[in-house]
C-alpha cells in the first residue's frame, strides 16, 4: 500500500512531467510555426504578437530540463545537464531582459528566421523585458529545485516561492 509520501511524490512527477511537456511542446509547436510560415502557431491567435524564436527555444530547453533532470538529479550527468540548462536560460533571459529593455534587439534572437515589422509598435520576433525577465525566474526556480535537497529544504521553498510569483505575474498579463 502506498504511503502519504508516496502519493505526493508521484502526484509532484505528474505536475512537474505535464508542466515540462506544456512547455516544451509549447517551443515546438512555435519553432515550426516560424519555420513552415505558419503564424497561427507563433501566436496562437489572431492579431496576437508571436512569441519570439528565442523565447520558444528557451521555453523547450526548460521543459526538457524539467522532464530529464528533475526525476534524479542524484545522477551526476543529469544534474549536470541541468544546471547547464538552467544557468544557459538564466543568463540568456537576463541579457534578453537588459538589451530590450533599453529598445536594443539582436538578430540572433530571431535563430535565422527572416522576421521584420511590430504590432502595436511591439517588435515581432523579439522578446519583450517582462517575458526575458519571467524567464529568469523560471530559471532560477528551477536551479533551485535541482540544488535542493532533504539537507538544504529553503531552497525547495524559494523555489516555490519563484514559482508562486511567475505564476502571478503570468495570470496578470
Amino acid at each position: 500500500m502506498k504511503s502519504d509520501k508516496d502519493r505526493e511524490n508521484h502526484f509532484a512527477n505528474l505536475v512537474r512531467k505535464a508542466a515540462g511537456m506544456s512547455a516544451g511542446g509549447i517551443g515546438i509547436l512555435v519553432l515550426l510555426g516560424w519555420a513552415l510560415p505558419l503564424p497561427l502557431l507563433t501566436s496562437f491567435g489572431t492579431k496576437l504578437i508571436p512569441m519570439a524564436p528565442s523565447t520558444a527555444l528557451l521555453f523547450l530547453l526548460l521543459g526538457f530540463a524539467l522532464n530529464c533532470c528533475l526525476p534524479s538529479p542524484q545522477h551526476r550527468a543529469k544534474y549536470f545537464v541541468g544546471m547547464c540548462i538552467g544557468l544557459f536560460v538564466a543568463a540568456s533571459g537576463f541579457l534578453l531582459f537588459l538589451s530590450s529593455s533599453a529598445g536594443r534587439y539582436s538578430q540572433i534572437e530571431q535563430l535565422g528566421f527572416s522576421i521584420s515589422g511590430t504590432i502595436d509598435g511591439a517588435p515581432i520576433g523579439n522578446m519583450s523585458p517582462v517575458t526575458a525577465a519571467c524567464l529568469v525566474v523560471s530559471a532560477l526556480s528551477f536551479l533551485l529545485t535541482l540544488s535542493s535537497s532533504n539537507d538544504k529544504p529553503k531552497r525547495s521553498v524559494v523555489a516555490l516561492v519563484f514559482a508562486g510569483l511567475l505564476a502571478l505575474a503570468s495570470s496578470l498579463f
